[in-house]
């Protein structure tokens, strides 16, 4: 009987651990997102559709926050751009043409898709620029919801639109294609030792989606 309750209490110690690492699973999120170097063939090989649906609204990210934060459930935490690993990256892109528009990042709790959060992204550059939403979620898998809004000043009668969900696996790059600008997207598990933020190294090659999940990319033109 001794041994039953032993192994019983055990047995609810480990659940119970197991229970608080789940709940403990935050990720970082990086986002950069950048304008194709030649817009005027994407102008041309695309037919746009007659209207363009809006983002919703997101969170918007602060400047404050603090580790402590994190422990609210649904809290996502803005990650400053020094700690962010895609810096060089936009380096290279800008030295070979593309301009870069918004690079961002933040810290989230890996939870289901009801109850995450869609977190706004916007910037721009020169005469371009883009807005809309990102939202990651998870369940079995990392899931991203990405709605993306690009106008440009000589086309100012227009909107373009990247709308897509994908499924990804922490640690990879990814790349959302449209003709006209694009998103390179990396979730990589948070654990703060120490309450300090450490960026991993920046990732050799984006994943695309698979043959079998194809881009849901919907320009669109907007009506007056």
């Amino acid at each position: 009987m001794r041994r039953v309750i032993q192994s019983t209490v055990i047995l609810l110690v480990l659940l119970m651990v197991a229970s608080k690492a789940a709940a403990e699973r935050w990720y970082t999120i990086e986002v950069l997102i950048f304008k194709q170097a030649s817009l005027a063939q994407g102008f041309e090989v695309e037919l746009w559709p007659e209207t363009a649906e809006e983002p919703r609204d997101g969170l918007v990210l602060g400047r404050g926050g603090s580790v402590r934060s994190l422990n609210r459930s649904g809290s996502v935490q803005r990650v400053p751009r020094v700690q962010l690993a895609y810096g060089g990256t936009a380096a290279r892109l800008r030295h070979a043409g593309y301009t870069p528009l918004v690079h961002t990042g933040w810290r989230q709790p890996g939870i289901d898709r009801d109850r995450s959060l869609l977190v706004a992204v916007a910037g721009g550059s020169g005469n371009s620029n883009v807005r809309g939403t990102v939202r990651v979620s998870l369940s079995k898998y990392l899931q991203v919801d990405a709605h993306l809004l690009f106008e440009h000043a000589h086309y100012a009668d227009a909107a373009f639109i990247l709308r897509e969900q994908r499924r990804m696996r922490s640690g990879e790059m990814h790349y959302f294609d449209h003709p006209l600008f694009a998103m390179l997207m990396r979730i990589i598990p948070y654990e703060p030792p120490g309450g300090e933020y450490i960026p991993a190294a920046e990732p050799a090659a984006p994943k695309e989606s698979a043959p079998n999940e194809p881009d849901e990319i919907t320009p669109a033109k907007t009506t007056q």
